[in-house]
């Protein structure tokens, strides 16, 4: 804030490098999401999906779950993993690729 603003000690006040990490600490918890619940017949709808993605080797994109931020994840579904509970798969550029099947909030190719 600048002291043309009108507010002198707002604009003279100290912050000490302890404080201010405390204060973006807090600013990113503000940002935080809470992982929504999917309905039964969402959660069918991604199951068909990506059985046919798997099927026919298809370019999948899958809405990941991230608490700051949801991300987009692309990959060619290979198999689901049922002792992890992850989908296993590939990118676009061949590396392997594992989500977490809990974290996974849409579907779509």
């Amino acid at each position: 804030m600048r002291i043309t603003d009108g507010n002198i000690f707002e604009a003279m006040r100290l912050v000490l490098p302890e404080h201010r990490e405390r204060m973006e600490t807090m600013k990113r918890e503000l940002q935080r999401q809470e992982k929504p619940v999917l309905s039964e017949d969402k959660l069918a709808e991604m199951s068909v999906l990506l059985s046919e993605a798997i099927q026919d080797d298809r370019l999948t994109i899958l809405t990941v779950y991230h608490p700051y931020g949801n991300q987009e994840v692309r990959l060619y579904p290979q198999r689901v993993d049922q002792v992890t509970n992850r989908l296993i798969g590939v990118d676009p550029f061949g590396d392997p690729e594992s989500v977490k099947l809990s974290d996974i909030l849409d579907v779509t190719m």
